[in-house]
């Protein structure tokens, strides 16, 4: 379960980051 959840979280982070970049 909790591995699922780090997967899950793992592109959020990748699609934060590209946010970020562009802002």
């Amino acid at each position: 379960m909790q591995s699922a959840k780090g997967v899950i979280r793992i592109p959020i982070l990748l699609i934060g980051s590209v946010n970020a970049h562009h802002f």
